[in-house]
Order: C-alpha cells, then structure tokens, then sequence
C-alpha cells in the first residue's frame, strides 16, 4: 500500500514539475525540455530508493535482485547529476543558437534593404542568390529572373576580361575596388564597382564567389564627360589664335602656343616660372600690375583694355586683354586672354589717315578756290594801288591811305600764299638741299626769333643725305615748327633741331607714314612745352584751327607745313602728350645728288619798256584792264580778250601781228593751254607767259605741255608783270 502511494506522489511531482517548465517557458522564454528531463529522473530515482529500502527491511529482495535495484538508482542519480553539471554547457548552447539566430536576422535585413547589390555565384557564373538592390540594378524583376543568366557569357561588357577575374579572385583571395562594366537585361551598360571573394571548402576547393556591388553608372559618365570636356577645352586652348596664360604672383603657370609666337618665345614652357609682367611695355605696367590686384583682391573679371607689350626681340604690339580669377592645380590663379590687335590698330589708324586725307583734300580744294578769287582780287588792289602810289607825290594827303592799302594787300597776299602751300597748288621751284647747310644758315634768326629764355640746340647727321625741294618752303616749314614750340613754351623751355637718313622699309608700325618705302631725311623739331591730347591732335594740320587766343593766330602755320611737305613728296608725323611736350618729325625723300646745286647768281636788272604787240587773254575784267593798262603804260600794244576762243579770234584777224600771248591758265570756253597749243600750231615761235591764282606743280611745270613757256603767279604788281613779259620777249630773241 505504501509502494502505491509513493508512486502515486512521484507522478503528482511529475506532473506538477511538467506545468512548472510550462510555465516557466512561458514567462522567461527558456526551453522546458531539460526541466523536464531533470524532473523525469529525480522522480525516478525517488522512486527507486523508495522501493530499495522498503524491500529491503521486508526481506523481499535476494542479493542479485537488490543490487539490480541499487544500480538502477545509482544510474539515475548520476544521471540527474550529470544534468546539473551540464546545465552551463545547456545555456551557453543556448545563447549561442540565439546569438546566430539574430546575427542571421540582422545580415537578412541588411541583403535585403542594403542600398548596393550583394550577390553569390557558382565559379561558372549562375547566380545562387542576389538582393533586391542588385536585381533591380541589373534591370529584372525578381531574383527568378536574374538566376537564369550565365554571367560567364551575357553578364559583362566587351572589354570585362572574366577569367583575368578569377585568376586573381582564385590566386589572391579576391578583389577590391575592381571597375567593370555588366551588361543589364536590356543589353544596355552599366558600370560598377566590385569587391568580390571566393568561399572554399575544408579541401581549399572553391564553392562559390561572393560580392558587393556599387553603381558607378552616373561617376562614370561624370567622368568620362569631364575627360571630354577637358579635351575639348585643351583643344580650343591648344589651337586658339588668342594667347592664354595662367599666372600667380605674376609667375607663369601655364600658356598655350599662341601665347608662345605672340611673345616670339619658341616654347610655351618658357612662361612657366617666369614674371610676365616683363613682356609689357614699361608705360604700361603700372596699369597691369593694377589689374592683376583687382582680379585678385575682388575675385571678378575685369573689363576688357587696350595695352602694349614687347615681344623677345624687343618689338612693341598693341594687345587687347581680359583677365579673370581661376583655379588652376587646387589654388587660386590669375587667367589672362591676349589679342594682338596691331593690324586692326594699323587699319584703324589708315582709315583715320583716309578721312583725314579725304577731309584735307576737301579743304585744300576749298583753300586753293578761294585763294585763287582772292589772288585776282589782290592782283587789281595791289596793281592799281602802285599805279596810284606812282602817280601820288610824297605831300599829297591820299598817299598815307594809299600805302596802308598796299601794305594790306601784301599782307593778304602772304595769308593766299599760305592757303596755296597748305591745298598743295604752288608752284615751287625744287632744288637738291641740304637741310644742314638751311638749318646752320637760319640758326641766328631763329635765336631772336624764339626769344631767349628758350635753349636752342641743334643736332645734325654729319652724313645726311640730300632732299629735292623748294628752299624758301623748306625755310618756312623750319620757321612755322620752330614758332608753334615757341608758342607752346611761353614760360621758356627746350627746343632742340635733329636731322638724321631713316630707312622706311615698309614694316607696319604703330604710327604709319603716308609714304612709300625708300630712303628718307628725317627733319625733327622737339620741343618741352605743353603737349597736345588727342583731339587736337586730330584738328591739328586744319587750316584755320588753332588753339591760341583769338587775334593771336591765324592757324596756317601748321597746315602750310602739312602742304608744303605734302607737295615736296613727304609726310609727317607728331609725338605728343600733354604736358610732355611735342615732336614734329618731316620726313623728305633722299636725292641721288651728292651735293646741292649752287644758288644761281641774281638776275642783272632788264629794261621793262616796250612796243611789242601783246596778246592779252584774261576772263577776270579787273585783272585784264590792270594788265592792260600796265603794258599800255610801257609802249606795248595790248589786244584784250576774256577768254580763249574770243583770242583765238582776234588772233586769226592778224597772226603774224602778236609778238607774245599773255593768258591765264583756266578760262570758260577755252583755257589758257588749249589757246596756246592752238597758236602755236600755227606760230610755233610765238612767246607765251602763263599767268595763274593757283595751279599745282604738274600743271604750272609740265602739265601745261607747252615747250618754252614761263608762269606768273597772281597775284603779281605792276613790276613783276613788266618783269616777266620783258624777260619772255627778250629770251626768245635771243634764242
């Protein structure tokens, strides 16, 4: 009876330690198996020792049957014992297996929501599980799809080398950073970047690869777009017309080929190191430097200026430049656009040179018509007031005014003369000079003439050439330059006298001559008087214009020189800034002659009476009844005509009457060398004298193509006609 009830007690316990793991594992989350095992034997072994000591005092039990029993409980008991002493080895198992369970949750969350493809393949290329990231990258729908391919043959762009990739994935463990294109479902490229590893067995033998990808896709084509753009701009820098240069602290960083032969430098590395400061002309580093610090200091391009530099030879070129801040190899740098503009700037200054040659030749035909009026005009006011100072005694009351009138028509006779030399209608008379001997020969005069807080110096070429031209011009031009620098010094000051040969050689220069290449003399009066701006500079050769207070100046003097030196085959150029005094340099042809014709010896004074028949043909009445009564007055008959063909006329009444023809050169009807051609066709002895207000050297000289014949300039007095027509009669007499 008591065996039952400790069996029945021992499977109470049981059964009570089952609802207590139960339990337990319901509120601690532990497994209830080695509770349950654990309570298993206890109660088993309860049960055995129970039995053990009550057969044993009743005397049930024989020797074999007593140890069976005693082996069963000590079985038991070492068994639940060994459960305790397991129990840590349990635990630890335990925590192990949750450990590796959440490590495998967190890499399952992280396959599946990591941002990069992550993937495993078969050495032989099929992929045996890839995430989400990269099924989407490669452009499939789910991970079915992508384990169809075979990376081996249809994974990989053209140039992707896949056994190169297993043999270093194979022989090194595997790659970092290896750069790839795969090809996407669509056939498309895409480029990644891998670190790929290969998984071996115990044997060493490869299982499969494992790997992580990146998209690269967008850094790539960044890439490569910025690998053509550089190209694209080195291209246009390499063959740019314009120079470029990269410089810091005015050290050459950088320059291209144009920059190279703008500067006349063989390399472009030539720049580099190198002050570019010191290609610019030294007038204009100031204002460089300048740049360069506002470009540096305000980070901002600066606008667009006109300077000059020097190339290696020392040549100055005009330069447009534009500088702008850059980065150049990580840190700040100047960049700097040069264009060489000497040629713009050369047309730029003919074209100037055009207008103010087509706006001169305007004025000059101006000058040249009104002074031709004026000179007939002249020519009855000085004519009949000498016949009337002739005919006024000394005492007569009407002499003084007479007189006043003859001075003033002298004096306007010199202001049309200046008009004739500046319109380029003289007539002049060239001889070979030496602009030496004129200079050392009009130095005293000009002394007095500059007063004397002005220091005159002279320097002359010892070996100067000589110039073909009329010496009382050239006298006037030396004296019209020497007075505007007297006028420009009224405080005193320098003038200095140069002569030298120049070689024109037809290179272009900053400042082109209107003149053929060739051998020059050079004429330079320099003075260190107020200077001149550009704008009267511009106005400077105009007749009329002058900058002086009115009254002071008539504003030829200039403009005669401009004609004269015109006239003589030259040109000239002025060098001026204001407050830096002026240049005027003349520049002449050279002549072959190695020495200036001698000064022929005055004429011996001839008788001016006569009583030759003249015929007179002259379309100004004023001037045709002063002639008239001028040669009447001396015993010639004079047969009066105003214009060609009314002389042709009376010419015909009695050819062999008229001893000389006396006519202007321009005439209605017909002009003065038609009527002579005409006449001497028929009298080819006949004398003429041509009397003109204006006419240019080729038309006085040969232009008028008649053998034999001499000029008068209007206006001329009373003398200088009785001159002129005594000296024709009696040289063709004499011939």
């Amino acid at each position: 009876m008591l065996i039952e009830a400790v069996i029945a007690a021992t499977s109470l316990l049981a059964l009570s330690a089952a609802i207590l793991a139960l339990r337990i594992r319901r509120f601690t989350g532990r497994s209830p198996v080695p509770m349950l095992i654990a309570g298993a034997l206890g109660g088993a072994s309860v049960y055995h020792a129970i039995r053990l000591f009550t057969r044993t005092g009743e005397g049930d039990y024989s020797l074999p049957e007593l140890a069976a029993e005693l082996l069963v409980l000590l079985v038991f008991m070492a068994v639940n014992a060994g459960l305790l002493l397991m129990r840590p080895l349990f635990e630890t198992a335990r925590k192990a297996t949750r450990a590796r369970e959440e490590s495998e949750r967190r890499y399952r969350k992280m396959f599946e929501n990591a941002h990069v493809g992550i993937y495993r393949t078969t050495p032989d290329g099929r992929v045996i599980m890839a995430n989400p990231a990269l099924v989407q990258m490669l452009g499939y729908a789910s991970m079915k799809d992508l384990a169809g391919r075979d990376l081996e043959k249809e994974g990989f762009g053209p140039t992707y080398e896949r056994s190169r990739f297993k043999e270093l994935v194979e022989r090194d463990g595997g790659v970092r950073g290896l750069e790839m294109a795969w090809t996407m479902k669509d056939g498309s490229l895409r480029y990644v970047r891998e670190n790929a590893s290969a998984i071996r067995n115990a044997s060493g033998q490869v299982l499969y690869y494992e790997g992580i990808i990146e998209d690269v896709t967008a850094r790539k084509n960044a890439e490569s777009e910025l690998r053509n753009s550089e190209e694209r701009y080195r291209f246009l820098v390499e063959l740019s017309p314009f120079g470029i240069a990269v410089h810091r602290s005015d050290k050459g960083l950088f320059a291209n080929p144009a920059a190279a032969r703008l500067f006349g430098e063989d390399s472009p590395d030539v720049f580099v190191g190198q002050a570019i400061i010191n290609y610019v002309h030294p007038d204009y580093r100031e204002a460089a430097i300048e740049r360069t610090r506002r470009v540096t200091e305000l980070h901002e391009p600066v606008e667009l200026m006109e300077t000059v530099y020097v190339r290696k030879g020392g040549e100055p070129f005009d330069v447009e430049t534009v500088a702008a801040p850059i980065t150049f190899q990580g840190k700040e740098a100047v960049l700097t656009v040069f264009h060489d503009i000497t040629e713009r700037k050369h047309a730029e200054d003919l074209e100037q040179q055009l207008q103010t040659s087509r706006k001169m030749e305007a004025l000059g035909r101006l000058a040249g018509g009104v002074a031709h009026d004026f000179n007939n005009l002249l020519t009855a006011i000085l004519g009949f007031s000498t016949l009337l100072l002739e005919q006024t005694g000394k005492d007569d009351p009407r002499r003084s005014g007479i007189e006043e009138i003859t001075r003033a028509g002298k004096r306007a006779e010199l202001l049309t003369s200046q008009l004739l030399a500046f319109s380029r209608r003289q007539v002049l008379e060239p001889t070979n000079l030496d602009l030496n001997r004129i200079v050392t020969g009009m130095e005293a005069m000009l002394h007095r003439l500059i007063g004397e807080d002005v220091v005159l110096t002279a320097r002359l070429a010892p070996d100067l050439g000589m110039v073909k031209a009329d010496q009382a011009q050239m006298e006037q031009v030396i004296v019209n330059l020497v007075v505007n620098a007297r006028d420009a010094m009224p405080e005193g000051g320098k003038l200095r006298l140069e002569t030298m040969n120049v070689d024109l050689d037809g290179t272009p220069t900053r400042e082109p001559l209107e003149v053929e290449s060739g051998m020059y003399v050079m004429l330079s009066v320099k003075d260190t008087g107020a200077g001149m701006d550009d704008e009267v500079q511009s106005h400077l050769f105009e007749p009329f214009f002058t900058t002086k207070e009115p009254g002071k100046g008539t504003g030829l003097g200039l403009s005669t020189v401009y004609g004269i030196v015109q006239q003589s085959g030259g040109t000239i150029r002025v060098h001026s800034r204001p407050e830096s005094g002026t240049s005027f340099q003349v520049f002449l042809p050279r002549s072959q002659a190695s020495r200036p014709r001698p000064r022929s010896v005055a004429p011996v004074a001839l008788p001016i009476l006569g009583t030759e028949t003249i015929l007179l043909a002259e379309d100004e009445g004023t001037v045709r009844g002063l002639a008239r009564k001028v040669l009447e007055g001396l015993g010639y008959e004079v047969l009066e005509a105003s214009n060609g063909l009314e002389a042709l006329a009376v010419f015909e009444e009695d050819k062999a009457r008229v001893d000389l023809l006396l006519t202007d050169v321009i005439m209605p009807e017909m002009n003065g060398r038609d009527l002579a051609e005409r006449l001497r066709s028929e009298r080819p002895d006949l004398p003429v004298l041509f009397i003109s207000g204006y006419t240019d050297q080729e038309t006085a000289r040969s232009g008028i193509g008649v053998a034999g014949a001499a000029f008068l300039q209007k206006p001329f007095t009373p003398e200088r006609l009785a001159q002129g027509v005594r000296s024709v009669l009696d040289r063709d007499k004499e011939s």
